[in-house]
């Protein structure tokens, strides 16, 4: 008969996460993104239900990567909401702010995209690709 509590059961639900997390990079890597994107759902499922705050920044970094899956998929929306999870558990994650203004941008809303790239550049204030798109946000007519 195999022990349960509480505390085992989070264990195990955020071990199987971790399994299904590598299996969903895996399915990204191999442009399999609609496969990658229903496993990252999975994993941030499972991880609604362990209260650990420790998980945030695992959480952070799922959102941040179903934000990539739903980029690559032509999903705007659902790769904005996903990287706007992502930098509301973790601000540090200057990427999503820089991905967040590129799609921002994309939709020609240079309120946004000035807000996000900012943010981005403020976390790395020497990073040429942000840098570029700054300029490109700067060259917005204005709304």
């Amino acid at each position: 008969r195999s022990e349960s509590s509480p505390t085992h059961d989070r264990e195990l639900i955020t071990e199987n996460a971790a399994e299904v997390f590598e299996r969903a990079e895996a399915l990204c890597e191999a442009q399999q993104f609609r496969e990658g994107a229903a496993l990252f759902r999975r994993v941030l499922a499972a991880l609604e239900v362990n209260p650990d705050m420790k998980l945030k920044a695992v959480k952070a970094e799922v959102w941040a990567h179903l934000g990539v899956a739903m980029q690559s998929l032509d999903d705007i929306g659902a790769a904005i909401e996903s990287y706007g999870q992502a930098v509301a558990l973790d601000p540090s994650l200057h990427v999503c702010f820089a991905n967040l203004a590129t799609l921002h941008l994309y939709l020609e809303d240079g309120r946004s995209a000035q807000d996000n790239i900012s943010k981005a550049l403020s976390l790395q204030p020497d990073n040429e690709a942000y840098l570029d798109i700054q300029r490109s946000v700067s060259a917005l007519p204005p709304s």
